[in-house]
């Protein structure tokens, strides 16, 4: 890669390159540190609890997030959801342990082109083998873009490093 290219956007790119190079950056230094991962720095999460049960990201609809229509894609809808879900789940679990989503289910409501994207998730089942979350996926201004639901899978750390290992 060559150092003039991104200089020539930083200097003089589109508000859209200038997001994008900026979102690059921090996804690179929150992976550097394991802080995050790389798509979820690019699509701007902010994640925080909103009350015992319940947690919610927010972000920004840039054209960086659409399909050929215009729209947020699906697919980023989806892994929207499941990143909410994941995380509310992940934070909920004693020492020790880890999730993974063993099956998700995603109705799409209406598009969404402009403004902020939120998610509201809620832990409706936290077991010592499986937990359960829904979020809803709105507007800016409220509206019900997607509703999700998805299981989780709750696992021992030391054992899914174990085979990490052994493979």
């Amino acid at each position: 890669m060559r150092n003039d290219f991104f200089q020539e956007v930083a200097e003089s790119g589109t508000e859209l390159e200038k997001l994008l190079l900026k979102r690059v950056r921090q996804a690179i230094l929150n992976v550097r540190n394991n802080v995050s991962t790389h798509l979820h720095e690019m699509i701007g999460f902010k994640g925080q609890w909103a009350g015992e049960k319940t947690f919610q990201f927010e972000t920004e609809v840039t054209p960086f997030l659409f399909n050929l229509n215009q729209a947020v894609h699906g697919g980023v809808l989806a892994y929207i959801a499941d990143t909410t879900m994941g995380s509310m789940v992940f934070q909920a679990l004693p020492p020790g342990k880890i999730s993974v989503t063993s099956e998700m289910k995603i109705n799409y409501i209406r598009a969404v082109h402009e403004g902020k994207l939120k998610t509201k998730a809620e832990l409706l089942h936290l077991g010592k083998r499986t937990a359960v979350a829904e979020c809803k996926l709105l507007s800016g201004d409220g509206e019900l873009i997607a509703v999700s639901s998805a299981s989780f899978a709750i696992l021992d750390i030391k054992s899914v490093l174990k085979k990490g290992n052994d493979q």
